[in-house]
């Protein structure tokens, strides 16, 4: 976001001097005018310049305070523009637009506790503030006080000049909040009221969420023609789960995302000027950067690599990026790490300080377009090596991460110009791997399932169901007789839809499933023994669900396509032994879920291949994983040199 309405500045026009004696007046309105033209052409320290002159003559002039504080944020110089802001508000305490300047630059830092603060005081001072308002709730968003910031962001859907930012960001705050319906009302209006590409995508990505399909396809076609179009960027996590987008597409999306959020802290990383010496020996220190150091399938799988690390070559650090509790499973993940972090209320740049004072050698990113906050710290490049890894399955199209994790399914060699990030290849798996051990036997009569049916399970996210894919699923079911399909879909609203596309289809809604919602992983994968044959999504795979149902010996049947996100279940079946479960085409996938069920001993052989190579191949020894991992740090660490 920038500071628009700051470099605008409005006041009169200054009369010309021309012919008359120049008077103190003058003086300073010259000078406020050439400071405000060289901030609009970002001439930066020439603005400086100017706005100082105008200062000699006035002390008190607040334009002139407002526009060097512009200036100074442009070039990097955050807390000289904070202290520019501040004397605005000193010099006139009732200045309600110098609140809303001050908290604006401060939710910019991420500074969103003191940037709520300033803005409370701006509605306080103007309570009909329709901007104050709207970025209040974006800042209460962030703090993830959600009750607070959904009233701040309604109370502005009645102004034309806040209507498109509060609208995307209302949509924003309902769908993080798991209200789908409201995110999708918001993303309508919208599209109505600004049909971009960025808008079209936020309504699709909702829409798949609850399994409205009808205009998917409609909004998949606008949406990949408008890419390269000028205005607001799609979002990469949206895109990645659009169908039939492709790895170049993908990078297109992820780098004018990238570019579009990161080029005001260009100037913060330069000033910052961190240098990198060489490093003199001792052990590599590694950082891991999350907002998921929680009971989350990403750090659930990763929590014994971390403690697995050779403590003789390496210093391990955890950064926690949120302000959320996250509850007793981080608690657990604390004492894994030599050093834990909470750095949720630093903003990027505090938090950049912190991870260059540390010494990180290498910091690996573990959330990638999942968090934006994230990809602020990163963006600083506070770590020589930087590397993106298990949050996002894609490229971060950013030139501030060096390296991507992955492996030779996932990303041959005629791939690598899809992605902006040098590859580090992993010899088995990119997905570390593990489990439950003493899992009790189910009943399928707790679980809601027909004692005698053939159950297909599939557990991964609803928006990476597609109407072909359950095209397939419904096909199985009425080829196969007494199945189920047994769905975890928590939302009541894609529940019914889902029931509604297969009743179109001719399958009853007795013959569905819907798997509720648990709080303990340990019974999740205790269920899990219930299914017979896991069915993966595509194109974005279920990744973390296929390693739970193989864990527990559910095979599973996998579609692999051209893209990162399409190829995790395929590099997991891999490092397992079991390539002959992966699938090139939906008719393929079709065809193999069919034989197994419809063939007893073949699905047992299955079960038993995955029980033998559970304790032999690679996918679940974790220590392997975690020593090619290491190997990977060190490669990096000399390819940087």
């Amino acid at each position: 976001m920038k500071l628009q309405d700051i470099r605008q500045v409005l006041f009169g026009k200054t009369p010309s001097p021309e012919g008359r004696k120049r008077s103190v007046p003058d003086e300073v309105e010259s000078h406020l005018a050439r400071a405000k033209s060289c901030l609009q052409e970002g001439k930066f320290e020439e603005s400086l310049v100017h706005s100082a002159m105008a200062l000699q003559y006035r002390p008190e002039n607040l334009i002139a305070w407002k526009l060097r504080g512009a200036a100074l944020y442009e070039l990097g110089r955050c807390s000289e523009a904070e202290n520019c802001f501040s004397k605005v508000v000193s010099l006139r305490p009732d200045h309600a637009e110098g609140f809303y300047d001050l908290g604006r630059l401060l939710q910019m830092q991420k500074k969103y506790i003191e940037a709520a603060n300033r803005l409370e005081l701006a509605i306080e001072l103007k309570p009909e503030f329709p901007e104050a308002h709207r970025l209040l709730g974006e800042t209460l968003t962030n703090l993830g006080r959600y009750e607070e910031a959904e009233q701040s962001l309604l109370k502005v859907l009645n102004s034309e000049s806040t209507l498109k930012d509060a609208l995307s960001s209302l949509g924003k705050l309902y769908a993080l909040r798991g209200r789908h319906p409201d995110a999708i009302s918001c993303y309508r209006k919208l599209v109505s009221f600004d049909p971009s590409v960025a808008a079209k995508s936020g309504l699709a990505f909702e829409l798949q969420q609850l399994c409205q399909w009808n205009e998917l396809e409609m909004l998949a076609s606008a949406i990949r023609r408008g890419i390269s179009d000028e205005g607001d960027p799609v979002h990469p996590m949206h895109f990645v789960a659009l169908p039939g987008t492709t790895a170049m597409e993908q990078r297109l999306v992820a780098e004018k995302w990238t570019k579009s959020r990161n080029t005001h802290l260009a100037s913060i990383r330069e000033n910052l000027g961190f240098a990198f010496e060489p490093r003199k020996g001792g052990k590599v220190r590694i950082g891991y950067l999350s907002v998921d150091f929680r009971d989350h399938p990403a750090a659930r799988l990763l929590q014994d690599v971390i403690g697995l690390h050779d403590r003789k070559r390496y210093h391990v650090c955890g950064y926690s990026c949120t302000f959320h509790d996250l509850g007793a499973h981080r608690v657990g993940m604390e004492q894994d790490f030599d050093e834990f972090s909470k750095i949720g209320n630093l903003s990027a740049e505090e938090a950049a300080r912190k991870i260059f004072a540390d010494g990180i050698d290498i910091l690996i990113d573990l959330a990638g377009h999942t968090s934006d906050t994230i990809g602020d710290i990163m963006a600083l490049r506070p770590a020589k090596v930087q590397v993106s890894h298990l949050g996002f399955h894609g490229t971060s199209g950013a030139d501030y991460i060096d390296f991507l994790i992955a492996d030779e399914h996932l990303v041959p060699p005629w791939q690598l110009e899809y992605y902006s990030e040098r590859l580090a290849f992993l010899p088995d798996s990119f997905m570390p791997a593990g489990g439950s051990s003493h899992l009790p036997s189910p009943s399928r009569r707790d679980w809601g399932l027909p004692e005698n049916a053939f159950v297909f399970a599939s557990f991964g996210r609803t928006y990476k169901i597609t109407p072909q894919l359950f095209d397939v699923w419904c096909d199985l079911l009425r080829s196969v007789p007494d199945s189920v399909l047994w769905i975890a879909a928590e939302h009541r609203e894609a529940q019914g839809n889902l029931l509604l596309e297969a009743q179109n289809r001719g399958i009853g809604k007795e013959r569905i499933v819907f798997a509720k919602w648990l709080s303990s992983h340990h019974d999740h994968q205790t269920r899990l023994q219930c299914a017979d044959l896991f069915l993966d999504t595509s194109p974005c795979n279920s990744s973390a669900a296929c390693i739970e149902s193989l864990w527990v010996g559910v095979p599973v049947v996998t579609v692999s396509g051209r893209t990162f996100a399409s190829k995790t279940s395929g590099s997991e079946l891999r490092a397992l032994g079991i390539p002959e479960l992966i699938t090139h085409s939906l008719a393929e996938y079709r065809s193999l879920a069919l034989e197994l069920a419809l063939q007893p001993e073949r699905l047992a052989s299955f079960r038993k291949k995955i029980a033998a190579n559970r304790n032999t191949m690679p996918l679940f020894d974790t220590v392997r994983y975690t020593r090619n991992l290491e190997k990977a740090c060190e490669w990096m660490l000399d390819e940087a040199l």
